[in-house]
């Protein structure tokens, strides 16, 4: 299974930190119809951070990406959770899950050297990025 980069189609933005631009360098020009058939076609079985599902369906509508490379991909996403195991057993057991899912203790973004959980860097700011403790260690 083939992922993209994170946000290469729409960009993503922190609200009140920073906006990312789309990274699609050198089909600036394509519409994003276009521009999803283009990295559908080259073999990208999902497209990382995107959560509209219209980019897909309008590039299938439009003609850009037919229906056959969407359903080779969805074969290889189930495929691969088929393989992980993760429709063995759909049920859960609120016990047992607190206690696999929460087993440490809390850690914090906020700290003395971590200028209330944000640093900044050359590419903006970003929670956690710099900081020399994070709160209490995992064990």
């Amino acid at each position: 299974m083939i992922c993209t980069d994170f946000n290469t189609i729409t960009g993503t933005e922190i609200p009140g930190v920073t906006t990312f631009p789309p990274r699609h360098w050198g089909v600036e020009e394509l519409s994003v119809a276009e521009q999803v058939g283009l990295t559908l076609d080259a073999g990208a079985d999902q497209l990382g951070g995107e959560t509209d599902p219209e980019l897909i369906l309008t590039a299938v509508r439009s003609g850009a990406v037919g229906e056959g490379p969407i359903d080779a991909s969805a074969r290889r996403v189930l495929r691969d959770k088929f393989r992980l195991g993760l429709f063995d057993d759909p049920h859960v057991a609120p016990d047992e899950a607190a206690r696999v899912v929460a087993p440490r203790p809390a850690v914090s973004w906020a700290g003395p050297s971590c200028d209330a959980g944000w640093s900044t860097s050359p590419a903006g700011r970003w929670p956690g990025a710099g900081c020399r403790s994070r709160g209490s260690p995992r064990p």
